[in-house]
C-alpha cells in the first residue's frame, strides 16, 4: 500500500512530464466477470488517479496499444 500511495502521490503532484503505457480504462466489472476484482483494484488504484491528473497525448499513426500520458493543465479534484 505504501507503494501505491508514493505513486498516487506522484501522479498527484505531476512528477512524471510524460507516462508510456498500456491505455486506460475507467470501467468496473461485476463479480460475476473472471479477474474482476483485480480489474477493479487496478482501476480504483491505478487508471483513475492516472486519469485523473494526465490525458491521452498520442500523436497521429501512434501505435494504438501504448498511449503518452501528459500532464493535464486542469487536473480533476
Amino acid at each position: 500500500q505504501a507503494y501505491l500511495s508514493q505513486f498516487q502521490n506522484d501522479l498527484r503532484n505531476q512528477r512524471f512530464g510524460m507516462i508510456v503505457a498500456d491505455p486506460q480504462y475507467d470501467h468496473l466489472y461485476g463479480n460475476d466477470r473472471s479477474f474482476a476484482a483485480e480489474n477493479n483494484l487496478w482501476v480504483m488504484d491505478v487508471s483513475r488517479p492516472l486519469l485523473c491528473y494526465y490525458q491521452s497525448a498520442d500523436p497521429p499513426g501512434m501505435d494504438p496499444d501504448v498511449t503518452m500520458y501528459i500532464p493535464r493543465s486542469q487536473p480533476c479534484k
